[in-house]
């Protein structure tokens, strides 16, 4: 009687306290529809393009290129993902295959009828031979793989196969390892549900019409419990819809984003390959603006180039030339945001400085992009400007250098070809018709530098007086300490291998302080090239312009000069040779 009363009194309850969460749930589910009433639109229309698979899969002539494209990688992946569970089948049967074999050895058979065991049989020996025949399982046969494994859990679930009281226990069993994982390698999702249709069928004839399950005393099944069986299949059925429906979604947008990262990739191998055609060297800076890996052009450039060191880590701003112009560099490079948080341009001037403190300007075109996680990258291209053309177009935010430095091998200003008496005096009082003067044939001047006793060992015949001549008193300043450190480089390639790749460079130079006499300097331009011997001894050659009208050799220096007027000194300077790969200042 207490069990009773209590029941009375627990069926109210419960009534009423699963109606009161009903009811908040509802009330929750309207407020929200309410607020987000477009994403509710949207999560509809979503819905309503994607059931298009139904009449789209079934008319390939109705898709774009690109769609057909993507069908045929999910469909890729849809084979990769059947053949993971080719593998896991073949070791679930064959562990009930031999549960079996056990039972029969040991004499200890289950009451399970006699279908029950070939069909465990027959399933074992469609996945050993697709095990042992991997090349069977194609995009073409999938389908029909789906369909036996489905044929196979409805046969399992009949009368022939399973008793009235296993029922239940069958339905978890095979939902779980047959039924579920199928459906993410059926081609199509139609194809899923309509095969699992069959397998529903079969448990609403059994829960309906199979007399042995209606009446059966060992199991005590009541209308509730078919109740739950069918809930259960319809449940099951839903899920496995759901299941391939979210396979396809997660492998159409897997196969996107595997075609962005493709095409990003691409367009980043484009942009290098544009880079390193037009630059000297190419670049990539982390978000901190350190060099993620070891660049043997940009350290040729920067004359830092000796074996074993590297410039990997280093941080980029720590080569321009002043701290301002690195600071502006830096907020240049991170300045603008990438286009829908992608790629984006830039191109700007700087000067950098190499190892000998000499200061050159260079032209850098930035390519930012983000990797995956977000994480930020700068390809960098470096191109210097010294004697070139530049690419870029003026703009306003450059890095524009500051006051210029009595170093300073950057400036593109007029060449000075005035005595150094005349310096102080305003530009327009010293100014020549160079462009109609550079008209004029004039020779090229050859100084062989004798970096051993550190004179002129030999010259061209219009500087011939300067032979004998000492390199400090000729080149006076950094021009002679940039010679010794190059001749330092020389000395310290240990191998014929090494040498001549460093004497494959050309080493220019710009407005070096040439002293021709005690009162006659100029700032000449030139290159250096690195001479070998018969005896395998080697030397430096020097080689730049000289004027028509006269010549170191000639006094005419002395002569031209008149006080208050500008004269023009025996080697003037220029650069006639295009093929630069690095500057010595």
């Amino acid at each position: 009687m207490l069990a009773n009363h209590l029941d009375v009194i627990s069926i109210p309850l419960f009534l009423a306290g699963s109606g009161l969460l009903q009811t908040l749930c509802l009330i929750k589910l309207i407020r929200l529809s309410i607020e987000n009433g477009h994403h509710v639109a949207q999560f509809f229309r979503a819905c309503a393009w994607r059931s298009q698979w139904w009449v789209r899969s079934f008319g390939e002539a109705d898709k774009t290129t690109e769609e057909r494209g993507i069908a045929r990688e999910v469909r890729s992946l849809r084979l990769r993902l059947a053949h993971i569970y080719l593998n896991f089948f073949v070791v679930i049967t064959g562990l009930s295959v031999i549960s079996i074999q056990l039972g029969i050895a040991q004499d200890r058979q289950s009451d399970a009828p006699p279908a029950f065991y070939w069909t465990i049989l027959l399933m074992f020996a469609l996945s050993t031979i697709l095990f042992l025949f991997p090349r069977m399982l194609h995009s073409l046969t999938m389908d029909m793989f789906h369909l036996a494994l489905m044929v196979a859990s409805a046969f399992l679930l009949s009368p022939w196969c399973t008793r009235p009281d296993s029922i239940q226990y069958m339905s978890i069993v095979i939902l779980a390892f047959l039924r579920l994982p199928a459906a993410s390698f059926a081609t199509r999702p139609s194809v899923a549900v309509a095969s699992n249709i069959g397998v529903l069928v079969v448990m609403l004839l059994r829960t309906t019409l199979d007399d042995g399950l209606q009446s059966s005393s060992n199991c005590q099944m009541t209308g509730v419990v078919v109740r739950a069986v069918v809930v259960t299949e319809v449940s099951a059925l839903v899920l496995v819809a759901g299941i391939s429906l979210s396979a396809e979604v997660l492998l159409r947008k897997t196969v996107q984003q595997h075609r962005q990262y493709n095409e990003a990739a691409n367009e980043l191998s484009a942009a290098t390959s544009l880079l390193r055609l037009t630059c000297d060297a190419v670049v990539e800076l982390d978000e901190d603006l350190c060099l993620t890996e070891h660049s043997p052009e940009l350290a040729a450039i920067l004359l830092r180039d000796r074996p074993g060191s590297t410039l990997q880590g280093v941080k980029f701003t720590d080569f321009v030339a002043t701290t301002e112009e690195a600071v502006q560099a830096a907020e240049l490079l991170n300045g603008r945001e990438s286009l829908n948080g992608c790629v984006s341009t830039h191109a700007f001037h700087t000067r950098l400085m190499d190892t000998s403190s000499s200061k050159f300007s260079t032209e850098l075109f930035q390519v930012k992009y983000c990797k995956l996680g977000n994480t930020v990258r700068h390809l960098v291209g470096l191109r210097e400007v010294a004697d070139q053309q530049s690419l870029v177009k003026s703009d306003a935010n450059e890095a524009v250098a500051g006051p210029a430095d009595a170093d300073d091998s950057s400036m593109s200003c007029p060449y000075r070809l005035f005595n150094s008496v005349d310096y102080g005096e305003s530009s327009s009082a010293k100014s020549l018709d160079l462009d109609r003067y550079d008209k004029t044939d004039r020779p090229i001047v050859y100084l062989f530098l004798d970096m051993e006793s550190c004179c002129i060992g030999a010259a061209s015949v219009v500087a011939s007086s300067l032979v004998g001549m000492k390199l400090a008193g000729l080149f006076p300043g950094r021009g002679f300490e940039i010679l010794q450190a190059l001749w330092a480089e020389v000395d310290r390639c240990e191998d014929a291998s090494e040498l001549n790749l460093f004497t494959q460079k050309q080493h220019f130079f710009r407005e070096w302080l040439v002293q021709w006499s005690p009162s006659q300097s100029d700032f000449v331009d030139g290159v250096v090239e690195i001479l070998q011997s018969t005896n395998g001894s080697h030397g430096l050659l020097l080689r730049c312009k000289a004027s028509l009208l006269s010549s170191p050799s000639s006094g005419g220096a002395k002569s031209a000069e008149v006080p208050g007027k500008p004269s023009l000194l025996p080697v003037l300077p220029g650069m006639p040779f295009q093929d630069k790969v690095l500057t010595l200042q």
